[in-house]
């Protein structure tokens, strides 16, 4: 299985579009409940240059995008106060939050999550599947 589903182009690399960017550095937030996968993903793209914050809730990532305004999201679909999905539709309804990129990490691999994201008009850039 590739490590990640665009839902727009199944080509895209999801990265690739930030090294493009004219700006130095993409500031990326991660919200993610799991530690360890947040300290993996933090140090992975710190070592490629870019900026990372991290947020281990739903609410606490919400609140930080809306402070911070990163040019990316990477959003778990599992995390204890909310699903990734409600995290997702609150993101895209407050103005703004609304035009940044998010990307599915989850461990949930099942074409169901693609449909759910689909059917609830939320939008999301890629899945990322966690091994």
């Amino acid at each position: 299985m590739r490590p990640y589903v665009s839902v727009e182009d199944e080509q895209a690399d999801p990265v690739e579009a930030f090294q493009s960017n004219k700006r130095k550095t993409a500031n990326i937030l991660v919200i993610d409940d799991d530690p360890s996968c947040r300290r993996f993903i933090q140090r992975m793209l710190e070592s490629r240059g870019y900026s990372v914050a991290t947020a281990a809730s739903g609410r606490t990532g919400i609140a930080q995008a809306q402070d911070e305004s990163p040019d990316l999201i990477l959003l778990d679909l599992v995390l204890p106060d909310c699903n990734g999905f409600s995290a997702m539709q609150k993101l895209k309804s407050q103005p703004k939050t609304n035009c940044i990129p998010v990307i599915i990490v989850t461990g949930r691999c099942d074409p169901e999550s693609l449909l759910e994201t689909a059917a609830a008009g939320q939008h999301a850039r890629a899945f990322l599947w966690k091994p």
